[in-house]
């Protein structure tokens, strides 16, 4: 029975390009919208950013974007310097 091999990355060819979405779960007071945007330019989004929902305590802030990737390097480009602004807890 043929399966799928997990021990290697897939074939990058029948991943990108596509279109992924992240959400950003981020400290309220530490958060800079600015920086978020300056981190997605260069890149091809295809939703910009927005602000989505407040915990109801205020103490975070979740943002959401869509990014167009044409390659994993890419892809891993945008998500190291997206995770890598001041504020931001959680990338998923």
């Amino acid at each position: 029975m043929a399966g799928i091999d997990f021990t290697k990355p897939p074939d990058e060819s029948k991943i990108y390009p596509a279109t992924h979405h992240f959400k950003a779960i981020c400290d309220a007071a530490a958060i800079n919208e600015r920086d978020l945007v300056a981190a997605s330019e260069g890149f091809d989004v295809r939703a910009p950013l927005a602000r989505g929902n407040t915990s109801s305590g205020g103490k975070y802030v979740t943002y959401e974007i869509s990014v167009h990737f044409t390659s994993r390097v890419e892809h891993h480009r945008f998500h190291e310097g997206l995770k890598s602004v001041v504020g931001v807890k959680i990338l998923l």
